[in-house]
């Protein structure tokens, strides 16, 4: 028995969770739906400094020990919603079934087993290996760390599970991709000290793709806009949100070794950046206008282009090449910000009031509660 459920290179791939999500999605991204999904998703950036190591991503860090979205109390509180969905644990276009691992192994004689049932019907699975036990990761047999992995088919003639991650973290160019995983290693992985000793990741994830209607509210895709380009800088945890975030590069360029990552979050996010431009357009949420379509064209174009003259200065460690990099960001950064001016002015036909809404209808409810009595 065999069988693979579809899959395709995802849009954004820097971040394991993204390229797992969107491997999955993109599947569908001709539908209405996950280009409503898109356009309220990837809006920002944030970067965290973790002991000297900056680590980026988008929209909002899922780190535990962090408690960044906080319930709503001032109108202009940087973590006020909206806040995204972009994660395959919160995101609208899944249907999830989440797994406790001390019942599974309970009704299940292995890990492959279960993957088959779950395969069987439909559903893909997310959870994290050893990739001590990883032919194709990097350091096999050499460290033993967690990598959260996508399975998405399996082979029974071949013995092998299909599966999809970028099996770095160490390597920073690593590439995202599909291979297959013996049932052998994959019990050895899955078996681990390194994962069985981590209870936070306890529980595995299980999901297959939903159709369901997406709203686009314009109030809130403003507010994000705007949240975005004002950025902050919450000192106290040392995240760096919004257009914030350069000023994380910055600090990033004056180090001898640098983390391709952190340049390659800033790339994808005008690429998502662009996308969404033209999503937006097609699907009415802005007017066709050329001169947008063209300022987020060459925003993207100029993004990879910073990223191409980094990898130039790495190579060569020339000073004056150094110097070219930090300019290019700098104006990269001005282009950013001009852009999504020119974005939030293009949102028309609907005022930024995403909290207040909630609030009116809060004191129309009480108005009406006061009549009745």
């Amino acid at each position: 028995m065999s069988k693979i459920l579809k899959v395709t290179q995802p849009v954004i791939s820097v971040d394991v969770d993204d390229a797992n999500l969107l491997s999955v999605l993109c599947v569908y991204d001709q539908t209405e739906n996950y280009k409503r999904w898109f356009i309220r998703n990837f809006l920002d950036l944030w970067c965290f400094d973790d002991q000297g190591t900056k680590v980026m991503g988008f929209d909002k860090p899922r780190l535990n020990h962090l408690h960044c979205f906080r319930k709503e109390v001032s109108k202009h509180d940087y973590y006020d919603r909206p806040f995204p969905d972009s994660s395959p644990h919160d995101c609208e276009l899944l249907h999830r079934i989440e797994l406790d691992k001390d019942t599974l192994e309970k009704k299940y004689d292995t890990i492959v087993d279960m993957i088959k049932e779950y395969v069987d019907q439909d559903y893909f699975l997310f959870f994290e290996i050893d990739c001590f036990y990883v032919p194709v990761a990097l350091f096999n047999g050499k460290i033993h760390y967690n990598s959260r992995t996508l399975f998405y088919g399996y082979d029974d003639e071949k013995q092998c599970v299909n599966v999809a991650d970028f099996y770095g973290p160490f390597d920073r160019n690593v590439a995202y991709k599909f291979r297959e995983l013996s049932y052998q290693d994959l019990i050895k992985a899955y078996s681990s000290y390194e994962c069985v000793k981590n209870i936070q990741y306890d529980r595995l994830l299980t999901f297959r793709y939903r159709e369901k209607e997406i709203p686009i509210n314009k109030g809130e895709i403003k507010y994000a806009l705007k949240r975005y380009t004002q950025g902050m800088h919450d000192i106290d945890n040392k995240i760096h949100f919004g257009m914030k975030v350069y000023d994380a590069i910055e600090e990033e360029l004056e180090k001898k070794y640098l983390d391709f990552r952190v340049f390659n979050y800033v790339a994808a996010h005008a690429k998502a950046s662009n996308l969404r431009v033209k999503y937006m357009t097609e699907l009415g949420v802005i007017n066709e206008n050329e001169a947008i379509t063209k300022a987020f064209a060459t925003f993207e174009k100029q993004a990879y282009a910073c990223r191409n003259v980094l990898f130039k200065f790495v190579v060569s460690q020339d000073r004056d090449v150094r110097t070219k990099v930090i300019d290019s960001y700098k104006k990269l950064k001005e282009t950013d910000q001009e852009c999504m001016g020119l974005l939030m002015d293009s949102i028309t036909g609907e005022e930024n009031v995403y909290r207040w809404s909630a609030g009116l209808k809060q004191q129309n409810e009480e108005k009406s509660g006061d009549k009745n009595a």
